[in-house]
């Protein structure tokens, strides 16, 4: 069992005991904020890839899928709580007044995967939702891969993977479930570092491998003509997600804010919407902190969003720029595990485990 996993079945079992001891609702009226933001990336019909294909059951490709069906019982869910969903404009000014009236959420969703228009769309369209996207410059421009859509193509048509970076070779054995995690691993490492890099590589496994890696991630990334369409719908806002997905600490600091400035600039003139909320790629205290930050602020962004666990509160009205948000994780795929989120009562159990240096997001 690898770490992510004996850190899901930790985090399941703390779920698990707040929720049947029913200690979160004990602590809900002091633990739970103004709002939530919860962060999605894909939305699928059913959570089958495993069962067609093993090889596909690895923790990062479950991580960042949702059935349609459970964010329909979402939807229903925070609206029950007495939560209403709001655009992340209407979040950034009610954390402005300091509104302590009805608690409001948000859904926003990371990179802009085609999914996003044609399977979530339709259910935040019949539920009257608003939501946001933060879209990506490059994968815009389709000028780099999106390497999370393309790798579970390459592990769907090898059972063994090889390739060189930096004068080392690789070599793994995907059947076996460790050496596939040990794989997923180093391919995110070496994919998040700069798109030289990451085009060495994904040139490497297309001609290796003769899979079109290029046309699979072309065909799981939102057009202009889709982005158009919900945009027009009037339910869907639109952020900046970075030029390139890198890590943004791991830059110059010119590096850095070309990211950010330059990928608000594409993201408006895809849109043809003025962008005013940015998500920091990874999203967690290695990816993103005070630099970043500050940077965002100083380019007028409204709001910078991270991955880290976390309600909004009237004392967030002094970090917009570091703002928190809680995952639908496809490995937490049950109503009883958000209601325990929208308590406020993980607040806690993550600062805990962050500040012991498992950074639980």
């Amino acid at each position: 069992m690898n770490a992510i996993s004996k850190k899901n079945i930790a985090i399941k079992l703390a779920l698990n005991c707040l929720y049947f001891s029913q200690i979160y609702k004990l602590l809900r009226p002091v633990a739970i904020g103004s709002g939530v933001c919860f962060v999605l990336h894909n939305v699928v019909q059913t959570n089958n890839n495993a069962a067609q294909n093993p090889k596909l059951d690895s923790d990062i490709f479950i991580k960042n899928q949702i059935s349609t069906a459970f964010l329909e019982s979402i939807i229903t869910l925070v609206r029950d709580e007495g939560f209403e969903i709001v655009t992340l404009d209407e979040a950034h000014s009610r954390l402005l007044q300091g509104q302590k009236g009805t608690r409001f959420a948000c859904f926003t969703f990371d990179d802009g995967y085609s999914d996003n228009y044609e399977i979530a769309m339709p259910v935040f369209l019949n539920a009257r939702a608003p939501f946001t996207v933060f879209l990506i410059g490059n994968y815009l421009l389709r000028k780099q891969v999106p390497w999370r859509a393309a790798l579970p193509v390459l592990f769907s048509a090898t059972d063994t993977l090889s390739f060189q970076m930096n004068g080392t070779t690789f070599h793994f054995d995907l059947v076996d479930v460790n050496q596939r995690g040990e794989a997923l691993r180093i391919l995110f490492d070496i994919l998040a570092g700069p798109p030289e890099q990451q085009e060495d590589l994904v040139a490497q496994l297309i001609d290796r491998y003769d899979v079109d890696l290029r046309l699979a991630a072309e065909n799981s990334i939102l057009g202009p003509a889709s982005i158009r369409a919900m945009r027009d719908t009037g339910l869907v806002e639109f952020g900046a997600h970075s030029m390139t997905h890198c890590n943004l600490r791991l830059l110059p600091e010119q590096d850095m804010r070309c990211e950010m400035r330059d990928s608000r600039r594409y993201v408006e003139n895809v849109t043809g919407r003025e962008v005013r909320h940015f998500a920091y790629p990874g999203g967690r205290k290695t990816h993103a902190a005070e630099r970043e930050f500050t940077m965002c602020r100083d380019l007028g962004f409204m709001t910078g969003w991270t991955t880290q666990h976390g309600h909004l509160t009237p004392n967030h009205s002094k970090r917009l720029n570091a703002l928190p948000r809680i995952s639908l994780n496809g490995h937490f795929q049950h109503r009883r595990y958000v209601d325990v989120f929208l308590s406020g009562a993980t607040n806690v159990l993550y600062s805990i485990a962050n500040r012991l240096g498992f950074e639980a997001s």
